[in-house]
């Protein structure tokens, strides 16, 4: 009875409705296949980060366990105990030797060349080494550093100018050039950029990439700048060494093709989700610059004076 009564139905728009019925139909199927298309890839998105975060708290709990094992406790008990037994007999050795030694009395110029050459050796064993110092980072720091990207004010700045020029060349056509155009265009640009940086934590939670860009913070201005361009593409894993930034390779790239969904129909081409995938790698080397030189811009401003 029911498909009858559809049936009729359709027959009557296809005969009876005008031209403008039928357009407005499509166009409300073509919205609400769209809305459902976008449901879905915001669920799938979910479901990405979801699963990148239990892989992160896994993996964080293994590390856990293993540092706090009791054989690895004993273990550094162990090395603890012959650390400090070496030193004492070091000590000891030494000391023999300096009642013994001929110009071993105070201020004696022998004692303070050996004491002399001592130091150099003594600080560096003491100071770490770039590697061990590194901090690989968890679920909860990617979920910080999602947001962080998405909202940082150099972000929002560089998408706003972006948005005003497409909407001052009113491109694309569709959103038109007006306040109303400017906001659909911000809008899409923050959400593509959330979808990319939740697709790359998420992903690189899985081999341990670090998202973050690690400040070089001393050295002349060529290396740094070399290190905002090297950390472009390259990220570190919980070694402590960079390696290929994999997951920015996938998320970058699908991220656009993926927003074709949603963007405007001039917008939504092969050529255009290029175009935007080189500026979201462009937009990475701005923010690297950003964090690597904003304290010392910041000195300077501030503290020029002093």
């Amino acid at each position: 009875m029911y498909s009858t009564a559809a049936a009729e139905l359709v027959r009557f728009f296809a005969r009876d409705a005008g031209a403008s019925t039928r357009r407005k139909a499509a166009t409300m199927a073509a919205r609400l296949a769209m809305r459902r298309g976008v449901y879905s890839i915001a669920m799938a998105l979910a479901l990405v980060a979801l699963a990148g975060a239990t892989i992160a708290r896994a993996q964080d709990a293994a590390v856990a366990a293993t540092t706090n094992s009791p054989a690895r406790l004993a273990q550094a008990a162990q090395s603890g105990g012959t650390a400090s037994g070496t030193q004492s007999t070091q000590s000891t050795q030494s000391t023999q030797a300096t009642q013994t030694a001929p110009g071993a009395q105070s201020g004696s110029p022998d004692t303070q060349s050996t004491d002399t050459s001592s130091l150099p050796a003594a600080a560096n064993a003491s100071a770490p080494n770039q590697a061990e110092a590194y901090e690989p980072i968890d679920g909860s720091g990617r979920v910080y550093w999602v947001m962080m990207s998405t909202i940082q004010p150099l972000r929002i700045f560089g998408d706003a100018v972006f948005a005003s020029v497409q909407t001052g060349i009113d491109s694309p056509h569709e959103y038109g050039p007006h306040w109303d155009g400017f906001g659909r265009r911000l809008g899409i640009d923050l959400a593509g950029a959330a979808v990319s940086n939740t697709v790359e934590a998420s992903l690189g939670a899985i081999w341990g990439e670090d998202p973050r860009y690690a400040r070089l913070g001393e050295g002349g201005f060529g290396s740094r700048m070399k290190s905002v361009l090297d950390q472009t593409f390259t990220a570190r894993r919980r070694d402590g060494e960079f390696h290929p930034a994999y997951a920015r390779y996938i998320a970058v790239p699908s991220s656009n093709w993926l927003s074709n969904t949603w963007r405007a129909p001039s917008a939504s081409n092969n050529k255009d989700a290029a175009i935007r995938s080189a500026w979201g790698f462009a937009s990475r080397f701005g923010g690297n610059a950003y964090v690597e030189f904003k304290p010392d811009v910041r000195h300077w401003i501030f503290h020029r004076n002093e």
